[in-house]
C-alpha cells in the first residue's frame, strides 16, 4: 500500500491517492496501516478536516486569547514580584497557546511532546504558588526530569520545521530521555492532585475551586494532546513505558467516543474539538478569576492595614491630646513652685536676717558689757541663721538651674572657717 501511494504520487495524484487512503483508514481504523501512514503524509487542503485534530479558526482564536492572557500575567509578575502565580501562569500560557496556534495536524509529533513535557510541569508549580506553598525539593527532580522530554521535542520541532529529514531515534538514549518525561509527568501530576487536595486554611474557598477549575482545564488539554502517531513513534524508538501510558490515553478517549457526536467518515480526532475548546475557555476564565481573586484579597489586605492604621493613628491622637495635658499641668505645677519658691525665700529671708543681724549685735554688747561667756552662743546663733539662709539661697540657685538661668561666680573662702561653721551647724 505505501508504494501504491508513493506510486501515484509520483504520477501527480496525490488528492486521489490520499481519498484513497482515507476511505481505507475510515474503513480500518484509526490503529490500522493506511491511518498510521495518513497521519506522516501532508494532506491537502481540501482534504483538511479529514485529518485535523480541531479547527484551525476556533483553535488559533484561543490560542490568541491565551497568549493575550499570558502577556498580561507576565507583566503583572514584572510589576509585582511577589504574585508568582502570574509568573506560572504565563509560562503555563506558552506551551497551551503553542499547541493552540500550531498543533492542528497529527504529523506534527514532535509539537505534542514538547508541550506535554512542558505543560505539566508549569501547570504544578502554577498550582502551588496560586495556593501560597513552596515546591517541595523533591518535585524539582522531577521538573529536572521532564527538562530532556521537552528538549527533545524542541529539537525534532525545529528539525521538521527546516523540512529536514530525521528519525526520531537518531539523539542516542532518545527512548530513555522519553520514558524519564513520561514518569516525571506522572510523578507531578500526583503531587499536583496531593497540592489540590491538602488545602491550608489560610487559603480562601474561591482561591481554591478557581485552581481546581484550573488544573482541571490543563488535565483536560493534556488528554487531547496524545495521538495514535506520537504512541507509535515511542514504540518505534523503544520507549515501551512511554507508549504503553499513552495508550491507556487513548483507550480513554476511545470509550469517551461514542457520546460525542461525531458523523460517519469523519475524523474522530475531530470530537475533541467539543471537548478542548470548553476546556480552554474554562482554563482562561478560570486564569482571569486567579487574577481578580488575588487582587480582591490584595484590596481586603490593603482595607485591612489602612484600618489599623486609622486605629493607629487615632490612638497616637489621643496619646497626644493627654501628654498635651499632662505638659500644661506640669507647666502649672512649675509655676506653681516657682511661685512657691520666691513667695517662700521672701518669707524667710526677712526673719532670718532679723536673726542674723541680732546675732551680730549681742556679740558686740557681750564684749562692750564684758560678758564674754555667751558669745560662743550668740555665734551659734548667727552661724545657724547664716546657714538656713544658704540653704534657701540654694533652693532658689535649683531654682535658676532650672530654667537655665544661673549666674556662676568665682569666690575665695578660708577653708577652717567653713569647716568650723559645718562643725556647729552639726
Amino acid at each position: 500500500m505505501k508504494h501504491n501511494f508513493e506510486f501515484l504520487n509520483f504520477l501527480g495524484l496525490k488528492e486521489e491517492a490520499t481519498e484513497a487512503l482515507i476511505d481505507a483508514a475510515v474503513a480500518g481504523g484509526y490503529r490500522s496501516f493506511p491511518a498510521r501512514l495518513l497521519l506522516r503524509q501532508e494532506v491537502p487542503e481540501r482534504l483538511a478536516k479529514f485529518y485535523q485534530v480541531r479547527q484551525s479558526i476556533s483553535a488559533r482564536f484561543m490560542g490568541g486569547i491565551i497568549a493575550s492572557l499570558g502577556l498580561v500575567m507576565g507583566c503583572l509578575w514584572f510589576f509585582n514580584r511577589r504574585m508568582k502565580f502570574a509568573l506560572w501562569f504565563g509560562l503555563l500560557c506558552v506551551p497551551v497557546s503553542l499547541w493552540l496556534l500550531f498543533g492542528e495536524n497529527s504529523y506534527r509529533c514532535d509539537l505534542r511532546i514538547a508541550v506535554l513535557s512542558a505543560l505539566v510541569p508549569l501547570m504544578f508549580g502554577l498550582v502551588r504558588s496560586s495556593l501560597d506553598r513552596e515546591i517541595p525539593f523533591r518535585c524539582w527532580f522531577a521538573i529536572v526530569a521532564s527538562l530532556p522530554g521537552l528538549c527533545w521535542g524542541i529539537y525534532y520541532a525545529i528539525m521538521n520545521a527546516a523540512g529536514k529529514y530525521f528519525l526520531y531515534n537518531d539523539i542516542k538514549y532518545s527512548w530513555f530521555i522519553v520514558d524519564l518525561a513520561v514518569v516525571a509527568m506522572i510523578w507531578l501530576s500526583v503531587e499536583t492532585a496531593i497540592s489540590v487536595k491538602c488545602v491550608d486554611r489560610t487559603v480562601s474557598i474561591f482561591q481554591h475551586r478557581f485552581v481546581l477549575g484550573t488544573w482541571i482545564s490543563a488535565l483536560i488539554l493534556c488528554m487531547g494532546v496524545p495521538n495514535f502517531e506520537v504512541t507509535y513513534i515511542f514504540y518505534s524508538i523503544g520507549a515501551f513505558f512511554a507508549g504503553g501510558f499513552f495508550s491507556g490515553i487513548l483507550d480513554i478517549q476511545k470509550s469517551l467516543l461514542p457520546y460525542l457526536p461525531v458523523r460517519a467518515g469523519e475524523n474522530p480526532d475531530l470530537a475533541w474539538e467539543l471537548i478542548q475548546i470548553p476546556a480552554v475557555i474554562s482554563f482562561a476564565l478560570s486564569g482571569f478569576c486567579l487574577l481578580g481573586n488575588r487582587f480582591h484579597e490584595l484590596r481586603t489586605s490593603l482595607e485591612a492595614s489602612n484600618g489599623v492604621a486609622l486605629q493607629q493613628l487615632e490612638e497616637i491622637k489621643t496619646k497626644s491630646e493627654a501628654l498635651q495635658v499632662a505638659q500644661v499641668a506640669a507647666e502649672a505645677a512649675s509655676k506653681a513652685k516657682s511661685q512657691f519658691l520666691a513667695n517662700m525665700s521672701h518669707e524667710l529671708r526677712t526673719p532670718l536676717n532679723a536673726i542674723i543681724g541680732y546675732s551680730e549685735m549681742l556679740q558686740e554688747e557681750a564684749d562692750d558689757l564684758g560678758t564674754p561667756e555667751i558669745k560662743p552662743d550668740l555665734q551659734k546663733i548667727n552661724g545657724a541663721g547664716k546657714h538656713l539662709l544658704g540653704l534657701i539661697n540654694d533652693i532658689l540657685d535649683l531654682s535658676k538651674i532650672e530654667a537655665g538661668k544661673m549666674t556662676l561666680y568665682l569666690e575665695t573662702f578660708e577653708v577652717q572657717t567653713l569647716l568650723n561653721e559645718i562643725a556647729a551647724t552639726v
